[in-house]
């Protein structure tokens, strides 16, 4: 039972790890805002066709204009 509850805690940290705080994610998003490829009423990237709400909190994701910052860590979700 504790195997299962440890692997439970594990994937969960792992999941919630893939995904930004709301003001790193809003700070992503007025970056996106502020580029002229932004396309403001579907709320999409015209370069890489992402859903930039959603694009925005994925720890991982890159821009691909290379104008977002680079996530402090892996341990501040």
């Amino acid at each position: 039972m504790i195997d299962k509850e440890s692997k439970l805690t594990t994937t969960v940290a792992a999941i919630t790890n893939a995904y930004l705080k709301t003001p790193e994610a809003y700070a992503r998003v007025k970056v996106c805002e502020s580029c002229d490829k932004y396309l403001e009423r579907a709320k999409i990237c015209a370069v890489c066709k992402c859903f930039i709400p959603v694009k925005s909190r994925l720890r991982y994701a890159k821009c691909p204009e290379d104008k977002w910052e680079k996530p402090v860590d892996g341990t501040s979700s």
